[in-house]
């Protein structure tokens, strides 16, 4: 955990064609040198994609995007549950830095 400063860490998704590198991405998150105090999974109008992330990430929140399918609207969405000062956004295809959570804290 960061300490005193919360950090939530967001990504988006929509696809399922995509599954290895979200799974790659939550993965990354469980190797940081400072933990996120979370990790927030949105599903862009995709029933199939969020339940299986509920299934594959229990220690994750996963939420279906409400607003308007797209980037913008899962974005407001992860946002509108986030209890973190820092919001950090990770691509669905990508991996972080061991220590990119520490560097956001630091910033």
């Amino acid at each position: 955990m960061s300490g005193d400063i919360k950090v939530s860490v967001m990504i988006c998704t929509y696809t399922e064609d995509r599954w290895q590198d979200i799974v790659e991405a939550v993965d990354s998150l469980g190797k940081q040198t400072l933990i996120p105090d979370e990790i927030i999974l949105v599903s862009d109008h995709n029933p199939k994609l969020f339940a299986r992330m509920q299934a594959a990430f229990p220690q994750v929140m996963v939420v279906e995007n409400k607003f308007d399918k797209g980037l913008t609207g899962g974005l407001n969405t992860g946002f509108s549950v986030a209890k973190g000062e820092i919001i950090g956004i990770l691509d669905d295809d990508a991996t972080a830095d061991p220590e990119w959570v520490e560097r956001l804290v630091r910033l």
